[in-house]
């Protein structure tokens, strides 16, 4: 099934499956192309998605392709009709009992026999990647071989011979992720600070994968796995150079873009210029010289055009009268001409920079344990982009006067910096008027204001909805009606039950919020083909079978990241707990959603057990003793 051992070959037709049953290698015809290709394709995720190609620039022209694995343990791709070798893998020594292996990962192996040590196989496809990046595999170089690994697009949807396009790390200067159209730069993720690519803010350690970088003096690269291998997970790059990261959902048998690597206008490769930085809260005009330097075509600038960056105010005298502006939560300029030193401090590494005549910047090579290393800086500074979250610190060497100039701002820009901060937690805790109770709706998703823009209006639940019933007095904290008002689904169970409220009843109406601006769908009357449940407890079923990322609604896919979005139903999930207290008050629900750090288990919710459909969802009792409260009251908008 897995396995090609020598004296067996493959035909057209004919197919070698993974022990698994994921991966599938063969032959196909990609799109509109009737030449013949030898590739691996997802074997379960309904499309066949092709994830690598032997003979991607020789196309066999009829389906007389078959392959084999030789005594010298090359595999070798030939037309029968010809005899002609179309590909072959080119084995550099000999084995014993040479076999090739399709394995679960999708990498195709070339080994000894039943030696499964990957330091000992003979060849692998994983060396040799095309446009998808899978679990497992590599990008960067063997620095003992040479053998450089990286993504390459495919010419378009009928091609797969290499395209313009691909994703690779960078090694001229300290290593940095890019994407190139031919030798042209595109997007820069960054250096790497020892917790993520200083372009990629939102890469943070979670439950969902893992990721590394690894430079030594035999091999630098950076590769990913994921926690759960039965999840199918890969990163793409499309004819057109878009790099993106999908993942397979079977309830709806297709791909999901959980992340793509350029974001926004300022993701575009050196768009300010030369000594300038980029800020999209600043759109449209996003660029601005750093400070001591002035555009170097003022009426370009005017017009939005900022290719020609900006230059010195005043030049550096090459001594100690220089000085350093510090930039605050920023991704940190090109690296392709810096220099780094791993082992000395910030200090030490101000004292280089100032010692050098060439030396424009400097900062910190790893931000773990409050920053260590130093990484220094010998030519105009290009791609330096203001992040709102995981950003870091640069330190641009300018001309005495024009610290003297500036100086007094060094304390603006760090509490601009702090601001910015608190700005984040204050939009979430603002949302709560303590002395009421009221929840005001959205302030957790500043960040997804395109999915407020795209909800239908019944989505849009009224202040109203959240405990209007009865107003607490300034000292109480619980307290019982003798009449339900409130809109069903939002109620928590002990007050649409027991007509007992609290300020808990409005966490778990927040809960059910949240839950609903995720998935796009409403609490009440939700419908499910597999269960009876109710939006609370489909929700609660995927969390627990690990399918979490099933219940997000399209549009999330395109303003978020993964990891954001399963904290937000996690806590969703913590605030429609059965009992009140299981669940966060609503300042713990702010630190949550602004936080990184772990949270606390989650226990059932309420309102679990399964609904009979069958029958009228409230009796004419219930109805009799209930209301729904229809005040309409304006919603706040958190940005």
């Amino acid at each position: 099934m897995d396995t090609i051992t020598l004296g067996q070959s493959i035909k057209d037709g004919e197919t070698v499956v993974s022990l698994g049953n994921v991966f599938e290698l063969g032959f196909f015809s990609p799109g509109k192309s009737k030449g013949r290709y030898l590739g691996i394709w997802y074997k379960t995720d309904g499309e066949n998605t092709v994830a690598w190609v032997a003979n991607r620039n020789t196309p066999i022209s009829d389906s007389s392709g078959f392959l084999s694995i030789n005594a010298q343990g090359s595999l070798v791709l030939r037309m029968n009709s010809t005899n002609d070798i179309v590909w072959s893998s080119n084995a550099s020594t000999s084995l014993q009992n040479p076999v090739a292996v399709l394995l679960e990962s999708g990498n195709l192996v070339v080994k000894d026999g039943n030696d499964n040590n990957p330091d000992n196989f003979l060849w692998q496809s994983f060396d040799y990647p095309c446009d998808n990046l899978l679990p497992g595999m590599k990008l960067g170089k063997n620095l003992v071989t040479g053998m450089e690994w990286f993504l390459s697009s495919w010419k378009s949807i009928d091609d797969p011979a290499p395209g313009d396009f691909t994703y690779q790390l960078d090694l001229q200067g300290f290593p940095q992720l890019v994407i190139k159209k031919g030798p042209e730069i595109l997007f820069r993720g960054g250096s790497w600070n020892g917790l993520r690519f200083t372009g990629t803010p939102l890469l943070q350690p979670n439950s969902v994968y893992t990721y590394d970088f690894v430079s030594n003096e035999k091999e630098v690269f950076c590769t990913y796995d994921i926690q759960n291998r039965s999840v199918l997970w890969r990163w793409a790059v499309s004819p057109s150079g878009d790099v993106q990261g999908f993942t397979w959902i079977d309830r709806t048998q297709t791909w999901q873009r959980f992340s793509t690597v350029m974001i926004d206008q300022c993701d575009k490769y050196a768009l300010c210029g030369s000594n300038a930085s980029c800020n999209m809260n600043q759109s449209p005009d996003v660029c601005e010289c750093l400070k001591g330097f002035t555009p170097k075509s003022p009426r370009e600038w005017k017009i939005l055009d900022w290719t020609e960056g900006c230059v010195r105010r005043a030049s550096l005298s090459c001594n100690h009268s220089d000085g350093f502006l510090k930039y605050a939560s920023v991704k940190l300029p090109d690296t392709s001409q810096s220099w780094v030193d791993n082992s000395i401090s910030l200090a030490e590494c101000e004292k280089l920079c100032l010692n050098n005549c060439s030396c424009t910047a400097y900062a910190n090579s790893d931000v773990r344990k409050g920053g260590t290393g130093c990484l220094l800086w010998f030519s105009d500074l290009i791609d330096i982009k203001t992040l709102a979250v995981n950003g870091q610190d640069l330190y641009v060497r300018v001309a005495a006067s024009e610290l003297d100039n500036t100086d007094p701002m060094r304390q603006p820009i760090a509490r601009r910096r702090q601001l910015s901060e608190k700005k984040r937690v204050i939009i979430i805790v603002t949302s709560v008027i303590s002395a009421m109770g009221v929840l005001v709706l959205g302030c957790i998703i500043f960040t997804w204001k395109r999915k407020l823009r795209n909800q239908d209006n019944e989505m849009n639940p009224k202040i109203s909805d959240f405990g209007l019933a009865r107003t607490f007095k300034g000292d109480q904290t619980e307290g019982e009606t003798n009449r339900v008002v409130g809109t069903y689904g939002y109620m928590s169970p002990e007050y649409a039950g027991d007509e007992i409220f609290s300020v808990k009843s409005d966490v778990f109406s927040f809960g059910v919020l949240v839950l609903e601006i995720v998935s796009g769908k409403r609490n009440k009357g939700f419908f499910h083909a597999d269960h009876n449940h109710n939006l609370i407890g489909h929700a609660w079923r995927l969390w627990n079978e690990g399918r979490a990322v099933e219940l997000i609604d399209q549009l999330l896919h395109y303003s978020s990241t993964l990891t954001e979005i399963l904290r937000c139903i996690h806590v969703g999930l913590l605030c429609v707990q059965q009992g009140p207290e299981d669940r966060p008050n609503m300042s713990t629900v702010a630190l949550m959603l602004g936080g990184e750090g772990s949270l606390p288990q989650r226990r059932q919710p309420g309102f679990f057990t399964e609904r009979n459909l069958t029958e009228p969802e409230s009796s004419s009792s219930k109805q009799q003793s209930s209301s729904t409260n229809e005040i309409t009251i304006s919603l706040l908008d958190p940005h």
